[in-house]
């Protein structure tokens, strides 16, 4: 009776011993499948091909850690899944970051740096975000005037437009994060974006 050797855990194991080739066939073979998986989670096809290809990195680096004994598929996906996770705390961080120039701008709260420092980059903020509030719609120009000028609580604009407090706070922070992003496009154009 004839063994039957997984053809995964074959190239595997000659990628283990330094086959290059072999692994060049199993990233032939898993590259379209890891992609559609990160695919479930990100939206740029041009990032879902950067993260497959760290994963694939990551694999290449992590080869003698893989157990023979143990089914393929399963220890790629955990590896391409964490590469998701990091990317998206990775856009988080930058999500709110950006949210914190609006924030700064919106709230009129400063940083630590001297007066007249802070005077010039509190001004260079408040340019820019004018600048992008007037592209927005006037339906979002008023929603933020209630809620950032005004002070008016989320409940009361919800009662107000007759809509869902959630649905309005999803949409404040929509609008918000789009003002972050083009106020730090806005700076940055000026040189005074870092």
């Amino acid at each position: 009776m004839a063994v039957v050797i997984d053809p995964d855990q074959d190239l595997m194991a000659r990628s283990q011993a330094g086959d290059r080739e072999a692994f060049a066939v199993l990233v032939a073979r898993y590259q379209g499948r890891m992609r559609a998986y990160v695919a479930r989670y990100i939206a740029n096809a041009e990032e879902v091909h950067d993260l497959v290809q760290e994963s694939f990195l990551n694999v290449y680096q992590a080869l003698a850690s893989f157990d023979l004994s143990r089914p393929l598929w399963p220890w790629l996906r955990t590896i391409c899944h964490n590469q998701v996770c990091n990317s998206l705390r990775r856009q988080e961080v930058r999500r709110r970051s950006a949210a914190a120039l609006v924030d700064v701008a919106l709230l009129g709260r400063g940083d630590d740096a001297d007066e007249d420092e802070r005077a010039r980059v509190e001004e260079a903020r408040v340019s820019a975000l004018k600048q992008c509030l007037q592209r927005l719609r006037p339906d979002d120009r008023e929603l933020l005037h209630w809620r950032y000028f005004l002070g008016e609580a989320v409940s009361a604009i919800s009662a107000r437009l007759h809509a869902r407090a959630n649905s309005i706070s999803m949409r404040l922070n929509r609008l918000r994060l789009a003002l972050a992003q083009c106020a730090q496009r806005t700076l940055t154009e000026h040189g005074d974006g870092g």
